[in-house]
């Protein structure tokens, strides 16, 4: 997490958000007043009147400023490195995260909530995720069978999740064996053949894109792999959505 540019008002009234998670995250603190301006890929409905203010790869900031935002939220990224530091040199406010981890979505849910007034919602908010967390690895480790996952997050190129990717430790919590646990980045790319050799149980499909599932799907190794098409957006937004969303890996996992 970085600090850029002032310290946040003691009040803040104006929040622009550059990242769903981060909106979802004012929204269920309970601060949905404060904003004034979200990204392109907002689709919550209680900002669908707001102004876009572009996505997190590339905000413009001349939208941005329009907006007189006292605070700017931002998922850190190498594409809007240079937009988010000339904001904070223009005079704003800017709190920028990581949120690849689980614990980087818990700390932004707590530093926006001292930020924004509402450190008790925060807490609370953060204490739901941790006791679903815990009552999830519960029933993990009651069961004897821990299947094989692969989590698609696009088909071409094949990219799956990795260690240190909040949706890994989402799969270690279900007890699912990710087959892309020994990669070395959260989100590698993955070759076909170490998919054939892993024969996973369960493909779970996030991907927003068709273009090349039809060449994984036809794999003869995978016949008897179960195939998951996620149809909601829980776990593509670590933010207070993460414990709905590890309810529904949970599920995918293990069909009732």
């Amino acid at each position: 997490m970085l600090r850029l540019g002032p310290k946040p008002p003691v009040e803040v009234k104006r929040v622009v958000t550059l990242a769903p998670s981060l909106t979802e995250t004012v929204l269920a603190l309970g601060a949905g007043e404060t904003l004034v301006g979200v990204s392109r890929f907002d689709e919550a409905p209680a900002v669908a009147k707001l102004p876009r203010v572009g996505g997190y790869n590339d905000p413009s900031l001349e939208a941005v400023l329009a907006l007189s935002p006292q605070v700017v939220l931002a998922q850190m990224a190498p594409a809007n490195q240079a937009a988010v530091e000339k904001l904070a040199e223009l005079g704003i406010s800017v709190i920028a995260f990581s949120l690849t981890s689980l614990a980087d979505a818990v700390e932004a849910i707590e530093v926006v909530g001292h930020a924004l007034g509402k450190v008790k919602a925060a807490q609370a908010l953060n204490k739901a995720i941790a006791d679903t967390r815990a009552a999830t690895q519960a029933r993990a480790k009651a069961r004897a069978h821990r299947p094989t996952v692969l989590f698609v997050v696009s088909f071409q190129p094949l990219v799956v999740a990795g260690p240190g990717s909040f949706i890994d430790e989402l799969l270690q919590d279900v007890g699912a064996q990710n087959i892309a646990a020994k990669s070395v980045t959260p989100f590698p790319q993955f070759s076909l053949e170490r998919v054939v050799k892993a024969q996973p149980d369960v493909i779970i499909d996030a991907a927003f894109s068709a273009e090349g599932r039809e060449w994984v799907q036809r794999l003869p190794a995978l016949k008897k792999t179960r195939w998951v098409k996620m149809s909601s957006g829980e776990l593509w937004h670590p933010g207070p959505a993460l414990a709905d969303g590890l309810l529904k890996l949970e599920a995918w996992v293990y069909p009732p």
